[in-house]
């Protein structure tokens, strides 16, 4: 069949457009109806025995699949917003046959939602959409018996209105499918599969470790289902390293973990034609090395800051005098949640813990000016969006802060001058995404604290309803078509 197009050589999942005219789909989904149908949480179902005109039906998708033995098994799904497939294989045996094959016809397609995702095909993860008449067909089964894992798949959940699919299941002796499978190897190349790889902005890949939250990961994964993006998550730790584990052109990679092993994961699969939230492919490898210069560079204030790398007495009292006074900052780098963060508020303090950290624990930490009377925000920036800003009240005695728990805290409306500092502190650093800390004075002077990225962005959503996740897969779709346009 000439129009027929190949989505991944394993396990050998292809897809012909308009297999059924409008009528014809419309036709077999009234007939469909009027059958009893059983509901559970993957939808409307029933076994279909005989229907008008399903025979030569059955005859015509068994030609496609190449295999002309009888179909022993045809099923009929409905669903509806909110119902989807959980992961699964296709496996069963019938007596002697075995279930080899397995072909859905599309006779109602939804609004929004619905794909069928095929997580580990090769060479390529595949996303097939839900669109009305279109015949999708994979092998399940090797000519040995053993269930394809590539052909392991899950049934999107539906965002906006009905998907409804006819099945058809293939079963066949192993013998005679492994016969069938030869000829089907050999006729291949003149059979005119012409192989389609991933459309750009169509793959997210996202690198994962035990520690991330599950809630980074389910609202992209919700987010790249509404908009037809497969999502793909990638452990860091047993990552292959493999040639072939590098992503196609125009795919997308994002990197929520803050660990080292993820990060050595990113900078193998970054390239150039890849869309990331790094402003230039170097990024990945070298992040903004010196991002409180970068920032003040691009003419953005932050409180006076000075790296402490002696424990000398009377230098580091000067540097107290420099950045205002007691008290101060000190900041150790690498920790999360205020921890590294220390205020001191007299000079034999001070001494003290300057010794530990730097004789003890040999570390270099920043003294900053301690900004009084000021609002601290986190602002959430996505390109040249501020998408979200809230209040981090300091914690019950103690100066340092947490993110509020008051829905009223969140706002997608961010302040414009807000949203114009947290925007430039992001861009100075050759990011596109960043949670920003940034210090409001009572003068309404901001001062840019830091620029988190990786960041935990999930806060707004669960606190507010702000879509965040959103955001940020429209942007990196944007950026991927427009890599692959210009490349």
């Amino acid at each position: 069949m000439t129009n027929e197009s190949l989505l991944a050589r394993e396990p050998h999942l292809a897809r012909v457009e308009d297999f059924v005219s409008p009528a014809e789909a419309s036709f077999l989904l009234e007939v469909l109806e009027k059958q009893p149908l059983a509901h559970n949480e993957t939808g409307h179902v029933c076994e279909v025995e005989a229907l008008p005109g399903l025979a030569p039906l059955e005859a015509r998708v068994a030609a496609v699949v190449g295999l002309t033995s009888h179909v022993r098994s045809v099923r009929y799904r409905r669903y509806e917003a909110g119902e989807g497939h959980p992961l699964h294989a296709d496996e069963y045996i019938i007596e002697d046959a075995q279930l080899v094959a397995t072909a859905m016809l599309v006779l109602a397609a939804p609004e929004a939602g619905g794909a069928t995702e095929f997580p580990f095909a090769h060479p390529f993860p595949v996303y097939a959409a839900p669109t009305l008449g279109a015949l999708v067909h994979w092998r399940t089964a090797g000519t040995d018996g053993s269930t394809l894992s590539r052909a392991v798949h899950r049934g999107v959940p539906v965002t906006r209105g009905t998907k409804a699919v006819l099945l058809f299941f293939f079963y066949v002796p192993i013998d005679s499918y492994r016969a069938a499978e030869a000829t089907r190897i050999a006729e291949s190349g003149r059979r005119g599969h012409v192989f389609v790889a991933p459309r750009a902005g169509t793959q997210l890949t996202c690198i994962v470790d035990a520690g991330l939250p599950s809630e980074t990961t389910d609202l992209l994964r919700e987010a790249c289902d509404a908009r037809g993006v497969l999502f793909r998550e990638i452990d860091a730790c047993s990552f292959d390293y493999l040639p072939s584990s590098r992503l196609p052109s125009g795919a997308m990679l994002f990197r929520p973990s803050t660990s080292t092993a993820a990060a050595y994961v990113e900078e193998y699969l970054a390239a150039r034609d890849v869309a990331t939230f790094h402003g230039e492919l170097e990024g990945t490898l070298f992040p903004c090395a010196a991002p409180l210069r970068a920032r003040e560079r691009a003419g953005i204030d932050g409180p006076r800051t000075l790296p402490v790398a002696t424990t000398d007495t009377r230098l580091v009292a000067s540097f107290v005098e420099r950045v205002g006074g007691f008290p101060v900052v000190l900041k150790v780098a690498g920790g999360e949640g205020g921890l590294g963060v220390m205020r001191v508020d007299s000079m034999p303090a001070l001494r003290s813990l300057v010794d530990h950290l730097i004789r003890g624990q040999g570390t270099i930490p920043m003294m900053s000016a301690y900004v009084d009377d000021a609002i601290h925000y986190r602002v959430v920036v996505v390109g040249d969006r501020a998408i979200c800003a809230y209040d981090n009240p300091a914690r019950e005695d103690d100066f340092r802060s947490s993110p509020s728990e008051l829905p009223g805290s969140y706002t997608a409306d961010v302040p414009e001058a807000l949203a114009k500092v947290a925007i430039a502190a992001v861009h100075a650093e050759r990011l596109a995404f960043g949670g920003v800390d940034v210090l409001v004075h009572a003068t309404g002077r901001p001062y840019v604290l830091e620029v988190n990225y990786p960041c935990y962005f999930p806060q707004a959503t669960l606190a507010a309803g702000i879509d965040v996740a959103g955001p940020m897969v429209d942007w990196l779709v944007a950026r991927a078509e427009a890599l692959v346009t210009n490349a």
